[in-house]
């Protein structure tokens, strides 16, 4: 096996060397690890090569397609789709998936037919909102996919009704793949599929739910599953490092061992100490005692390290693996001070949301630009920016029905995008946006859309994850490699907004960059403006902190008293 230095990984010293298993291979071929290696190593002469392939892929099969080229970045998972007939694609969103997972088939039926080899059919599964949006981009590509978009009924009669030898697959939501309708059909006619695609695979993060057994049943039981899988999603690190097991589980069962095995080796727990038999490392057959805390998790190691074992199975990149010629996006905080009777609130409860929507709690409370400063911050801001045609994030219903309010009474030309929104109104609304018939969008949606013509997202909310984050701004920074975007966080100086932005730099986003490799510095660049509202070694007392609490395996509600005291909070 191909052995790397340790001084690529944390934790090892200089001149020793990773033991022979130390990649989770999956049973792969000596000879298929080398030709992953290759592939990761290419240059760009050698990918150029397969910039076509889709049209090239399509002319074959006398389908028409666009003629698409792809970019250099794009290829690489192509060609290691192709060696490895299970892979996770976990590209950060806006860097193009759909079309690298269409180019993954496109060069999959190339090859067949090259080879004399018959072409399985597909199955394709994506969000609600997606569907159509994802099987008419695919259709641009020469690959005629059925949506089924129905109730079980709705999705056995348009199954009925289809001849199926004119599509090359079928493309449904994640509901629909429990459906009787859809189950009936594929269990008999599983043995012509044999490639498949998952996307947003963070639906996978449950192993006791219906969803979870039904998809594992599918790609791995049902008339012996299917061979080709990949999976997509640019959150693949959304709560915590079982995100990667549970997705790994059905994915490429076995790969990971256990989850003792990342529990053990990739884990630090707050709590009492344990000592307990280890059966996971690197001799299977051996066994290990080891010493474990019990409490919940507060930190991660050996973050490069697990990605490196995964290189073979899992490829996450960001912008920048794409090209370095990139715009600076801008991060900007916006302070805002709490009224009185508002600190009064947060005094008696430590709730945000009684502060941003107060409605949620008591439909009296009153949302105005008199009794919240933020709100008021906000409408003025989107008026002075309004060139940009900015998009406001706004996470409660009843909030965004005031902001679109406002604004209209602003004369703003406004509409809503969230869960009420039905995909044929969801297509409107972004048509008459991107046409310019209307000025703002107030939403919630973090996923399936794509505004090009907006150039910036003003948080009235500001999320809890740094994932949802970057889903969010993937909303208008979508294969965009040369205009600059804005996103603008407005949050109370006084408020727990400002614990969970300092949390969200210093744990969650800095975890995340070290597991999936994608470096994104939101929230780390919010925190670094704290010194513009705040004493000048604020941010490095901070930081202090939350380096005591690692080294002394401590939880953040240790800390939490003293970082607010430090923030001005308390």
């Amino acid at each position: 096996m191909v052995q790397i230095h340790t001084s690529m990984l944390e934790g090892k010293g200089e001149g020793e060397f990773l033991p022979e298993d130390f990649y989770l291979d999956g049973g792969l071929s000596q000879k298929q690890m080398d030709l992953i290696d290759v592939i990761l190593k290419a240059t760009p002469k050698m990918l150029k090569k397969q910039e076509d392939i889709i049209p090239k892929s399509a002319e074959a099969l006398n389908r028409n397609s666009v003629k698409i080229t792809l970019r250099l970045a794009q290829i690489i998972p192509v060609l290691m789709s192709y060696v490895n007939p299970r892979l996770f694609i976990g590209d950060k969103p806006g860097l193009g998936k759909t079309v690298m997972s269409a180019a993954c088939y496109s060069y999959y039926r190339l090859m067949m037919l090259k080879k004399g080899l018959p072409i399985k059919k597909i199955l394709v599964v994506t969000e609600s909102v997606h569907v159509l949006g994802f099987g008419s981009e695919w259709g641009n590509y020469g690959i005629n996919l059925l949506p089924l978009t129905k109730s079980s009924t709705g999705i056995a009669r348009a199954l009925r009704n289809s001849n199926m030898d004119e599509y090359d697959g079928v493309i449904t939501n994640w509901d629909g793949l429990k459906t009787n309708g859809f189950l009936d059909y594929y269990l008999q006619r599983a043995d012509e599929y044999g490639y498949a695609v998952f996307d947003e695979t963070s639906k996978l993060l449950n192993p006791k739910s219906v969803l979870y057994s039904t998809t594992d049943n599918i790609i791995n039981k049902y008339r012996g599953g299917i061979p080709r899988v990949i999976f997509l999603n640019g959150s693949s690190f959304e709560k915590n490092i079982f995100d990667f097991y549970y997705q790994f589980s059905i994915l490429k069962p076995k790969l990971i061992p256990n989850k003792t095995f990342l529990e053990n080796r990739y884990v630090v727990r707050g709590g009492r100490e344990i000592y307990t038999k280890d059966f996971s490392r690197f001799s299977p057959n051996q066994q290990h005692v080891v010493k474990r805390q019990v409490g919940e998790i507060i930190d991660y190691k050996n973050q490069a390290e697990l990605r490196e074992r995964l290189k073979y199975y899992y490829i996450a990149r960001s912008k920048r693996d794409y090209t370095k010629d990139l715009p600076e996006h801008s991060y900007i905080l916006h302070g805002v001070e709490l009224t009185a009777a508002q600190k009064k609130v947060l005094n008696e409860k430590k709730n945000i949301s009684l502060i941003n929507s107060p409605k949620t709690s008591d439909p009296k409370a009153k949302f105005t630009v008199q009794t919240s400063p933020k709100l008021k911050a906000v409408l003025e801001f989107a008026q002075k920016v309004e060139d940009d045609r900015p998009m406001i994030y706004v996470y409660n219903k009843e909030s965004q029905l005031t902001i679109k309010s406002e604004l209209e009474k602003m004369g703003y030309r406004t509409e809503i995008l969230n869960g009420d929104v039905t995909v044929s109104e969801k297509t409107d609304i972004l048509k008459r946006f991107n046409s310019g018939k209307l000025d703002m969008l107030v939403f919630n949606v973090e996923k399936a859309m794509n505004v090009p013509t907006s150039d910036r997202i003003i948080f009235y909310d500001i999320p809890t994850m740094p994932q949802r984050t970057n889903q969010i701004k993937g909303r208008i920074d979508r294969n965009n490699y040369d205009k600059k975007k804005f996103y603008d966080f407005f949050c109370y100086l006084d408020s727990p907004e400002m614990s969970n932005i300092v949390r969200l730099a210093y744990f969650r986003e800095h975890h995340s960059n070290e597991f999936t490799g994608q470096v994104e510095n939101v929230y780390g660049a919010l925190v670094g403006q704290l010194q513009v509202h705040y004493r000048e070694d604020c941010l490095e007392e901070v930081e202090e902190k939350f380096a005591w609490m690692e080294n002394n395996n401590k939880t953040y509600e240790d800390i939490q008293d003293d970082v607010d005291e430090i923030l001005g909070l308390s």
